[in-house]
């Protein structure tokens, strides 16, 4: 990587302590392809803060945290912004790289160069931030002295090389399990920092980013933000580029009540109306908005067949979630009505009912009033924990939209009357458009929603055998199998 990213041995600390320098906690996002051990990683040096002598202490959920180490020069502390890991969340882990001051790429020796890895060089080398390569399961010796050579020739490839292959990026070989080269890995941190003179004046005007935020069901909006420039206070007015705010109070990664938050510290706001958007910046003065980004995959811009689209109502837990959910839907056969934040409410549903919308929840509750209001007016409501169930499950569904779009409807007949046979029921039916025939494939629908599908075994009209019924007219059929269809349900014959 050039530029930033040359830093190679200790005297050049040695050069950098001599220079002027305002130091604040550098701001650290790590990234790689999941399962190579992030999360573990995080944990493990969450766990060797030696400001928090409780081992395996766990910090406030606000996406970041801080750990506290010892150096020349006393304490000092390292901020790590706790992205997620998974493609579907790349956007918000791009952005997590832009709001850093350097980033780990985490590599496993067991498992080598994958797409999320290539997928976060990318992120990393747009950013044109620092870079440190850790090579995590060290434990797994076997793997780590016979890949680690081919890995780094392939890291080469994609323009990272390590300094043992001629390059001026940092690599550290490391163990979460172990605690092998965390210590080191820290300490090239703070190298780095220094050498990139990473700098912050706590009286300087207010800078910081947003990392994460959501409505919390008894306080409000939850915003997490770290602090690049300036001092956040309790009661500060202050701006994002959609709306501005007086800060109500300010928690810290420790989840303890603060009045004020210096450069390179995480926190969380309470005080906003609204949760503003992951990856906008902060500032005491009014920020002018930027123009919006025309996306490929917005989903307003694809042009579709408003007919056989699947409308949808989403609701989600927090930002992050909300934008990687609407990143990774499917493109094509979809319309979402509305987007946001916080419990499924009555408007969500009444909503739903006007624009015949299933309403999708994702780490929400749906309120109690609500599910009444829902279940009444048979509005579908569905709530998930996971992501990515939520998306096969719409996949499917806009599939077989689709799937029945392009059947070839026959005829459709009203179910008029019911007559038992031989432990079965007879559908006494008039056909309303097309024909029923003897052998069709049919559809037993009420309203929009499919009850099953069946043959149509027999036509009867009077006592007499027919082959099929034509439009206008009636008579019995009988289906295989037996469905328990109900007076004014329809049956549609289709192609099979």
């Amino acid at each position: 990587m050039p530029g930033k990213n040359k830093v190679t041995t200790k005297s050049d600390l040695d050069k950098s302590e001599k220079k002027p320098n305002n130091f604040r906690p550098p701001v650290v996002a790590v990234l790689g392809h999941v399962d190579h051990g992030k999360t573990s990683l995080l944990d493990a040096l969450r766990k060797i803060d030696t400001a928090s002598r409780e081992f395996g202490g766990i910090t406030q959920h606000i996406g970041a945290y801080q750990v506290e180490i010892e150096s020349k020069e006393g304490n000092k502390k390292i901020t790590f912004i706790d992205t997620p890991g998974h493609e579907t969340f790349s956007k918000i882990r791009s952005r997590g790289v832009e709001a850093s001051d350097i980033a780990i790429l985490v590599v496993a020796v067991n498992d080598g160069i994958q797409p999320q890895t290539v997928e976060s060089i990318e992120h990393i080398k747009k950013s044109g931030v620092p870079v440190i390569v850790a090579f995590t399961k060290a434990d797994l010796v076997d793997s780590a002295e016979k890949n680690l050579k081919t890995i780094k020739g392939k890291l080469a490839k994609k323009g990272i090389v390590v300094e043992d292959q001629g390059g001026d990026v940092v690599s550290v070989l490391v163990s979460a399990k172990t605690g092998q080269g965390l210590k080191e890995l820290l300490e090239m941190i703070l190298l780095i920092a220094q050498m990139n003179n990473i700098s912050g004046d706590k009286n300087a005007e207010l800078k910081g980013v947003i990392i994460e935020s959501k409505i919390d069901r008894l306080r409000g909006s939850e915003t997490s933000v770290i602090v690049l420039n300036g001092t956040l206070e309790v009661g500060q007015q202050i701006f994002t580029s959609s709306q501005q705010a007086k800060v109500r109070a300010l928690i810290n990664d420790k989840g303890e009540s603060v009045s004020e938050v210096f450069p390179g510290a995480p926190c969380k706001i309470l005080g906003f109306s609204k949760a503003p958007l992951v990856g906008e910046p902060i500032s005491e003065k009014p920020i002018e908005p930027k123009e919006p980004e025309i996306e490929s995959e917005n989903h307003e811009e694809v042009a579709q067949d408003v007919s056989k689209l699947f409308n949808i109502i989403l609701k989600a837990d927090s930002n992050n979630s909300l934008e990687a959910i609407l990143a990774s839907l499917p493109q094509t056969g979809l319309k979402i009505m509305l987007s946001g934040l916080g419990d499924i409410s009555e408007s969500d549903v009444w909503l739903a009912k006007t624009t015949k919308s299933f309403l999708v929840g994702f780490n929400v509750k749906i309120q109690s009033s609500a599910q009444k209001l829902a279940q009444f007016e048979k509005v579908k409501v569905k709530t998930y924990r996971v992501i990515y169930e939520l998306l096969e499950e719409i996949k499917e569904v806009i599939e077989g939209i689709a799937k029945v779009e392009v059947e070839q409807i026959l005829g459709q007949a009203k179910i008029l009357a019911e007559f038992p046979f031989n432990n079965k029921k007879i559908a006494g039916v008039k056909v309303t458009e097309g024909r029923i025939a003897r052998g069709d494939k049919a559809i037993i629908k009420r309203g929009d929603e499919e009850l099953g599908r069946a043959v149509v075994k027999s036509i009867r009209r009077f006592k007499e055998e027919i082959n099929k019924i034509e439009v206008g007219n009636d008579g019995g059929i009988l289906l295989e199998p037996n469905i328990d269809f109900k007076l004014g349900d329809m049956v549609v014959s289709i192609q099979s």
